[in-house]
């Protein structure tokens, strides 16, 4: 068994059967449990099989806890209480606003709610977003060229040329001797 079967077999039995902060504090124990022994030099097999079935050290934090599913729980992320089995389920326990992700690997990804920018879609919307922008910003430097030239081309030279004519004039009838 590898440490993802172990930690998902140790969620899925704890879910709805702990508080939340149990349910949390025990996913935090054994992952730095894993970490750990990986630095200690284990392979996760050896870590797997040393700490035994995952299900009987959910069946023992539950029975431990005193609580079954049925109980009510403070939940500390919330500052409310859970009634449901299934609340944590139901609310999907997704991080809202902007937030770093950490597989088992320990690998990290930046998230947005739900959307993961490591994932493929989340590569495809920060390219279209990264395009959009420098298409905005390429089109706002153009149309202030494009302004410029205008300006240039309809008042400024108009006004050069009339200056230069009213000075022809002056220079060739009277103000040049």
């Amino acid at each position: 068994m590898r440490k993802r079967e172990f930690m998902d077999e140790l969620k899925k039995a704890l879910d709805g059967n702990v508080s939340t902060q149990t349910y949390y504090d025990t996913i935090n124990y054994y992952e730095d449990y894993f970490k750990k022994q990986k630095e200690a030099g284990k392979s996760e097999e050896e870590i797997c099989s040393s700490l035994g079935s995952a299900r009987l050290i959910a069946k023992t934090i539950i029975d431990t806890e005193g609580q079954g599913a049925s109980g009510r729980y403070y939940d500390t992320e919330s500052s409310s209480y859970d009634d449901s089995y299934n609340t944590r389920k139901a609310s999907g326990s997704s991080q809202k606003g902007w937030h770093v992700n950490v597989d088992d690997e320990g690998n990290t990804s930046f998230a947005y709610g739900k959307l993961d920018f490591s994932s493929p879609i989340g590569k495809v919307l920060t390219a279209i977003i990264l395009i959009l922008v420098a298409a905005l910003v390429i089109g706002i430097v153009l149309g202030v060229i494009w302004l410029g030239f205008k300006i240039v081309w309809y008042i400024v030279i108009p006004v050069v040329i009339i200056l230069f004519i009213v000075n022809l004039i002056i220079y060739l009838f009277g103000g040049g001797r």
